[in-house]
């Protein structure tokens, strides 16, 4: 099963002259090295996925058909979440797809370029071979039912 979300809050970002890093970070502690970073695979061989939410942070951001604002002209970005959500939902895991389209600006908007995720919705479940359940926020009661 399959739930995709809109991200519609951000963390703050601050600016300064020179980028900070998290290791620059005076408290802060790795505990895995950077050797041990694993892909979806290497997890996958460490973990049971079976029945475990995996949230997936996904570029969603397709051209949509100027004559309706709805149709998806370009599935290129959709059929790159493919072969990852593919495998994780093989692997029995409740993939959540956690995403945002065009540039909201904090509003929210129900169709075209900057509105909800609506237009992916059918062309992901044909690409995926199952439901795809779309929610309309990221938190609370509908997100927390998706993702059970």
């Amino acid at each position: 099963r399959l739930a995709a979300s809109t991200l519609g809050r951000r963390a703050a970002a601050t600016s300064s002259a020179r980028p900070t890093t998290l290791a620059a970070t005076a408290n802060f502690h790795s505990s895995i090295p950077a050797e041990a970073k694993l892909n979806v695979e290497g997890l996958a061989e460490k973990v049971d996925l079976s029945g475990q939410n995996v949230l997936m942070r996904v570029d969603l951001n397709v051209p949509l058909s100027k004559e309706d604002d709805v149709t998806v002209t370009d599935d290129t970005r959709l059929r790159a979440i493919v072969p990852t959500a593919k495998f994780l939902l093989d692997k029995g895991a409740n993939v959540i797809l956690a995403s945002h389209f065009g540039r909201p600006k904090g509003e929210v908007i129900e169709t075209g370029k900057n509105g909800r995720l609506n237009p992916v919705v059918e062309p992901l479940k044909e690409l995926l071979g199952v439901d795809v359940q779309k929610v309309s926020d990221c938190i609370g009661p509908e997100a927390e039912e998706a993702a059970s």
